[in-house]
């Protein structure tokens, strides 16, 4: 039997600028080790140039009454691979960190000198900066298949549980066995009205008939993008019997969604038939769990 639950969840060195060329004899700098930077200087890291371009400070002097404290701002030029990334410039406050690439965000960290007296201006060449290249790949290793675009989660990966009541402990899809998913899932979805009729067929009867008819609209708007999802597979095993168990998390991803989809489930709030997912029996074909987000 179909189970649904709907729920509202989820640079210088670059030609153009006139600037002096980086240092990229600076000494060897790992990821997640700060570094440091002063206007018109660079450095190369794990094959990433950073050039620090420009900083305005908006701090409150020490003997000025503001209203707010003010932040510092640093403008970077980045290139991966003497390629420049996409936005290559970047625009970074203080204690904010930015993404760079899906393995890579930078943090700016600190600042000096502090901010002094009205009357004493700070000379652009006296301020240092520090900077904190943020290794952020998985600790597991992933499987990423293509057409369609998936991502199999081993069983150490992510710390997330759905919470379904028939599933309990995890291991890890194979290919073959997320493919053989796949195609129940299109199964499902490519009748509409049957796979409907058996989610509500555990409704109270009261509120069968309008149910039914508004997941089967969903369903539909859900088969004709079918092949736009990406999908996240996780496998759990069965608290009754221990059949292997596969969840299927689909999602229509946007920017954020782009940059962490590798890493993390994407929960998200809302969003309409975008995002829905799924809990297959691999072993019997049944459907345990049609999950569709609600619309905000």
């Amino acid at each position: 039997m179909l189970i649904f639950n709907q729920y509202f969840a989820y640079s210088c060195f670059f030609m153009g600028l006139g600037c002096t060329s980086p240092n990229t004899n600076s000494p060897q700098v790992k990821a997640d080790k700060e570094f440091s930077l002063s206007p018109g200087q660079g450095l190369t890291i794990n094959g990433m140039s950073f050039y620090l371009l420009d900083i305005k400070d908006s701090r409150c002097p020490a003997d000025a009454g503001c209203q707010n404290s003010g932040n510092v701002t640093i403008t970077l030029k980045i290139s991966k691979d003497n390629k420049p990334l996409k936005g290559s410039v970047f625009s970074l406050s203080l204690q904010k960190s930015e993404y760079l690439t899906e393995d890579y965000d930078i943090q700016f960290t600190h600042v000096e000198p502090v901010r002094g007296k009205q009357s004493r201006e700070i000379s652009k060449s006296k301020y240092k900066v520090t900077l904190k290249l943020k290794n952020t790949a998985p600790s597991f290793q992933i499987v990423e298949i293509k057409n369609p675009s998936g991502i199999i989660f081993p069983k150490d990966g992510p710390n997330y549980r759905p919470g379904f009541k028939e599933a309990e402990g995890s291991w890890s899809p194979l290919e073959v066995d997320v493919r053989k998913a796949d195609e129940m899932v299109q199964k499902y979805i490519s009748d509409p009205q049957q796979t409907a009729r058996n989610i509500v067929a555990s409704y109270p009867k009261g509120n069968q008939i309008n149910a039914q008819k508004y997941l089967s609209d969903r369903i539909c708007k859900i088969s004709k993008i079918y092949p736009k999802y990406r999908r996240q597979y996780v496998g759990f095993l069965s608290r009754e019997n221990k059949h292997k168990l596969i969840w299927v998390n689909f999602f229509i991803p946007d920017d954020f969604l782009e940059r962490t989809w590798k890493k993390d489930i994407c929960v998200v709030n809302d969003g309409g038939y975008y995002f829905f997912n799924v809990l297959i029996d691999l072993e019997t074909g049944k459907c345990l769990s049609f999950q569709i987000n609600g619309d905000a």
